[in-house]
């Protein structure tokens, strides 16, 4: 069984997030899958689309609402993220 902690994971920083599926297994078995990429999808849109925000603004507001220092930083995370779930 593989376990993956996040010690940044909270009560607090999981309200902010758009969206989160929990599945519970008859094995015991729990998983939590986030839809972080989805979420700044449409936040980048909505900023572009009824804020018309530039492009980068907009994917660094959409980081920033989900509590990434900016683009870069959610592009970084979310690679470590995809690869931990692809070792997993």
């Amino acid at each position: 069984m593989n376990k993956y902690d996040d010690p940044k994971l909270s009560l607090e920083t999981l309200q902010t997030y758009q969206g989160y599926s929990l599945q519970v297994f008859t094995s015991g078995r729990i998983k939590l899958s986030f839809h972080i990429s989805e979420a700044f999808e449409e936040r980048v849109a909505i900023h572009i689309n009824e804020g018309g925000i530039p492009t980068q603004i907009a994917m660094d507001l959409a980081a920033q609402a989900q509590g990434f220092r900016n683009q870069a930083h959610y592009w970084a995370w979310l690679r470590v993220y995809l690869e931990r779930k692809r070792l997993g």
